[in-house]
């Protein structure tokens, strides 16, 4: 395949991953879950993209995706997030891969912070909307799905393109 195809396919992966990563993000907001499905479509999203020779060291990427697993799953034990969450530590490190786990660290933070002080504050929980509805009932259970700021620190953090 000469270097365009290539360039099509990285293009055409790289808007696939942004759009599964949203279409996570997204559900979890409303439904407090992440499919196994969902984290195995981009799994199999980041294989096509590595396939493009996008970057180099993939054994890399496939260290950071296992630390941020195991970080995920002792989370998870501790009882601080979800199984979906964890689950989604594992593709997330992939993507951003190892040279990037800093600034994917710095901006989940970030993000995290955000959508508590979202939560917690109850901006938009006073609309009627879908999604004030929701707001609402995540202030009230006090569980914040944590699949929006992975997903959000992801897309910021990935060198897509």
């Amino acid at each position: 395949m000469g270097e365009t195809g290539f360039d099509i396919m990285r293009i055409a992966a790289s808007l696939l991953m942004i759009a599964w990563l949203l279409r996570i993000g997204i559900g979890d907001f409303l439904t407090h879950r992440i499919r196994n499905a969902d984290v195995l479509v981009l799994v199999g999203l980041f294989l096509l993209w590595s396939a493009t020779g996008m970057f180099h060291g993939l054994a890399m990427h496939l260290i950071s995706g296992a630390v941020l697993f195991v970080i995920g799953y002792a989370f998870w034990f501790l009882r601080l997030m979800g199984g979906g969450d964890a689950k989604l530590f594992f593709p997330a490190g992939l993507l951003v891969g190892w040279q990037g786990l800093g600034l994917f660290a710095l901006a989940l933070l970030g993000f995290s912070v955000l959508a508590l002080l979202v939560v917690k504050s109850g901006i938009g929980a006073s609309g009627t909307g879908r999604i004030g509805q929701r707001l609402r009932v995540i202030r009230d259970s006090g569980k914040v799905p944590y699949g929006v700021p992975i997903v959000l620190a992801v897309i910021v953090t990935t060198d897509f393109w």
